[in-house]
């Protein structure tokens, strides 16, 4: 068949678009690429050349594999940056949590000492005859505070809400951990749990004579609930911290703290005795107590015990805030629960404690005891939280002592601890006031 120039004109077309289709890319060497053929007559369009890949599939995998490791840093990296997201909102929630917390208690405060002054802060009654506290605290007007007391008389609301405002005053500038210098020549004594036993405490002074600049006392914590008196008792020790604040030390134990107060009695009889307004108080003050005595560098002296890991030096314990109601859930906190909650056990290492739940410390062994004070450079511990038969005992190797007050319920000793200038321990035991004696006190006159 004859072709017209119009049918030639045609293929020529057909073939150059051909030729610019895209290259069909093989696995290696040189092709031809847009060939044309119709009715015998081939067309060939323009030779390309691919570049020759001889490992064209390995090459493949090693992009599929960078690939993935991008994926992967990016994830990894994306999910840090949201843990760090996470943290930082939390740290600012709990740090306006406590910066209101703070606010709160400060404003509460506030309004309590410019609130209207009652008829019974004024004066008990006309004819009132105990003592009047002027805001200067003498030995003298402690003795007369604890003989007023004695008798089962109530000292005016204003009197002792003054009291407890200037022991907060005097303990804000207390340090968490407090040293004390006993001469060689010197003595000074330690007392345990009081827990609200005014006539016990009462007994303490007669055998082992009046606090003084020449007879010093640390009271370990736990002066208030389970006892009648747990008023009487704190009001004494406050008073007798304000008229020698340099020879009486308090440390703070698990009974000063709000949640307990709450189920072991002291809040309701503040509240029965003087208003919650004043428990309030009783509760700052106990917020701002130290947390432990440290005797001529070498006793440590605190209420509960030792802590949760063995890394814990006196710096750290130094720098722990003190001001708080802890709960034991981490950081500073849980030191703190440590301190006021753990016991001893005869058994080496850690256990969880026996009093169960959360934020009431450890037991720890005679090893945790040993790391602790060689770690420390230190000689001994002494702690209380724990009634013991004859009021005190030793544990640890000689190295740790438990000292007490007389149990509530009669059935075990007190006891307290005198320490001379080479931090030697001698130890006086001795039995409860008991109920008979007390109404005979009260109703001596």
């Amino acid at each position: 068949m004859k072709r017209t120039p119009e049918d030639i004109g045609i293929f020529q077309v057909l073939a150059l678009a051909e030729a610019q289709k895209p290259p069909r890319i093989e696995a290696k060497g040189v092709y031809r690429v847009g060939v044309f053929k119709r009715s015998g007559i081939a067309i060939t369009a323009t030779e390309l050349e691919v570049s020759h890949y001889e490992n064209f599939d390995e090459r493949v995998q090693q992009l599929k594999d960078k690939l993935a490791d991008i994926e992967a840093q990016h994830a990894s990296a994306t999910a840090a940056a949201e843990q760090q997201r996470q943290e930082m909102d939390s740290l600012k929630s709990q740090l306006l949590e406590s910066t209101m917390e703070v606010q709160h208690l400060k404003d509460k405060i506030a309004e309590m000492q410019d609130m209207q002054v009652t008829d019974l802060e004024i004066e008990a009654d006309a004819s009132y005859d105990g003592p009047h506290y002027t805001g200067s605290c003498t030995p003298d007007f402690c003795q007369y505070l604890m003989t007023y007391q004695t008798h089962g008389h109530l000292l005016p609301k204003k009197y002792a809400k003054s009291i407890i405002l200037d022991t907060i005053s005097l303990l804000k500038g207390a340090s968490t951990l407090v040293e004390i210098e006993v001469p060689k020549e010197g003595k000074i004594t330690v007392c345990g749990d009081i827990h609200g036993q005014f006539y016990d405490l009462l007994k303490i002074f007669f055998l082992n004579d009046l606090p003084s600049e020449q007879n010093p006392y640390v009271f370990n914590g736990d002066f208030v609930d389970r006892g009648h008196f747990s008023t009487e008792v704190v009001l004494t020790l406050f008073a007798w911290k304000l008229a020698l604040p340099n020879h009486i030390y308090l440390n703070r134990g698990n009974h000063e703290t709000a949640q307990i107060n709450g189920i072991y009695g002291f809040k309701q009889e503040v509240i029965d005795k003087y208003g919650e307004n004043l428990y309030d108080l009783f509760c700052e003050a106990f917020r701002l107590l130290p947390l432990c005595h440290l005797i001529n560098g070498a006793v440590f002296v605190v209420h509960g015990g030792l802590f949760s890991k063995d890394d814990v030096t006196l710096k750290d314990i130094r720098k722990l805030n003190r001001y708080c109601e802890p709960k034991g859930l981490q950081g500073s906190e849980a030191l703190i629960c440590d301190m006021l909650w753990s016991d001893p056990q005869h058994c080496q290492g850690r256990a969880p404690s026996k009093r169960g739940g959360c934020g009431v410390g450890i037991a720890f062994g005679p090893d945790v005891t040993e790391r602790f004070l060689r770690k420390n450079n230190l000689k001994m511990i002494i702690r209380s939280h724990e009634k013991k038969r004859k009021g005190y005992e030793t544990a640890h190797n000689g190295k740790l002592i438990t000292v007490h007050g007389p149990s509530t319920d009669g059935r075990m000793r007190g006891a307290y601890i005198n320490l001379d200038g080479t931090m030697t321990p001698m130890f006086t035991s001795f039995d409860q006031v008991t109920a008979e004696d007390i109404y005979t006190v009260r109703n001596s006159g």
